[in-house]
């Protein structure tokens, strides 16, 4: 009786083990700590760009090849950690949305009658750009091109993290003014995600019936459709969470 109970006891730990391994293997590593919500906060804001580099958005940093790395960020002419966070503090304090502001001050200053003739004066390509403006604006508001400022910003900082100018700490703490930026603003990853392509229509000239913006719709819904329910990428949950900053990094010195 002795063995057989010593057996059987064998056979429940080895069992045990077995669950816990398969537990831990159907367990996603998203690169991030786990203690705060910022990495999440970054990987959700990023993921269309990060999905349109070749990268994996959820997994914070993307897990992207180091000439993808080097060549996002020639394109946008950063070498040094200085360089990037001036990049980050342009897209945290001013962004493509203040230029939005300035349009969208003139434009709604006019008459319905001085528009038109305002706009009569200029060539298609820029009449097609205030239209586009105006249309935003009507959407948005003030809030026009917001998520646009903060997907570039969160982008930014996986890239730095990736090209070794950021640490890893500091990529997530550096996270939490960006997340400020919007999740007031917002009470969903659908609100903020179509934001972003309202505002991405301003940015990349799209117009709405145009194949490249369908395109981009598509990207976005087949993320949505494929991101998972049991561990959620897109989190409406963030939105009423507090942020969570990480312990010992604060993004205010950093930026400081």
């Amino acid at each position: 009786m002795t063995k057989k109970r010593g057996l059987r006891a064998a056979q429940l730990l080895a069992l045990t083990l077995v669950l816990l391994l398969l537990c831990a293997c159907g367990k996603v590593d998203h690169n991030e700590d786990e203690t705060s919500n910022l990495g999440h906060w970054g990987r959700a804001l990023a993921a269309l760009s990060m999905q349109t580099l070749g990268g994996n958005p959820v997994v914070f940093g993307g897990e992207l090849p180091e000439d993808t790395v080097s060549s996002a960020l020639e394109i946008r002419e950063i070498e040094t950690r200085e360089q990037l966070l001036e990049a980050l503090r342009f897209r945290l304090e001013h962004g493509v949305r203040e230029d939005y502001h300035f349009d969208a001050d003139v434009l709604t200053a006019y008459s319905e009658q001085e528009l038109e003739a305002a706009l009569s004066e200029l060539d298609e390509t820029q009449q097609a750009h205030y239209r586009r403006v105006l249309e935003v604006y009507e959407l948005w508001g003030e809030d026009g091109l917001l998520a646009v400022d903060a997907a570039e910003a969160a982008l930014l900082l996986q890239l730095g993290y990736d090209a070794a100018l950021l640490t890893h700490e500091e990529a997530q703490a550096l996270v939490e003014p960006v997340a400020k930026m919007v999740q007031g603003q917002f009470t969903s990853w659908e609100e903020l995600l179509q934001n972003l392509l309202d505002g991405r229509r301003i940015t990349d000239q799209l117009d709405q019936d145009s194949e490249k913006f369908k395109a981009l719709t598509e990207r976005v819904d087949t993320l949505r459709e494929g991101d998972d329910d049991k561990d959620p990428l897109f989190d409406d949950a963030l939105f009423s969470e507090e942020l969570i900053p990480l312990e010992g990094v604060s993004a205010s010195t950093l930026l400081s």
